[in-house]
């Protein structure tokens, strides 16, 4: 399986209410990074939008009292929520550590490789 296969469905909860939501890979096979701005076109492409300010804030007070899968604990899960005061050259992303999520703030410039997924709107169908 290539990076860009990688599809980690997870669900947050607030109370009675829930958001579905999919942890997406980007890379092509043997690609070791790409820039943010092709990677979030090509979530786009395949996926639709990375989450932004609204559901990144849902998920950085939640996602701790959420017992979230294992799975996602290896990568950083990142969003299209830009830095504090806007600044769109940095991006907020999520990192397990140890026992819980922390939130981090991420050079946009940055590459972006298979430590990474990009975090969506999940609008499947329910299986």
């Amino acid at each position: 399986m290539t990076h860009r296969d990688i599809c980690i469905r997870f669900i947050v909860r607030n109370g009675a209410e829930e958001r579905r939501y999919k942890a997406v890979g980007f890379l092509n096979d043997g690609e070791p990074s790409v820039t943010s701005d092709e990677m979030f076109a090509r979530i786009a492409e395949k996926h639709g939008e990375a989450i932004g300010e609204e559901d990144a804030l849902y998920i950085d007070a939640r996602l701790n009292l959420d017992k979230t899968d294992g799975h996602l604990y290896p990568f950083c899960l990142v969003t299209s929520q830009h830095g504090p005061g806007g600044d769109p050259r940095i991006i907020l992303g999520f990192s397990f550590r140890g026992f819980a999520w922390f939130r981090s703030w991420i050079l946009g410039k940055d590459q972006f490789d298979g430590n990474h997924l990009v975090i969506c709107r999940n609008n499947d169908p329910p299986a």
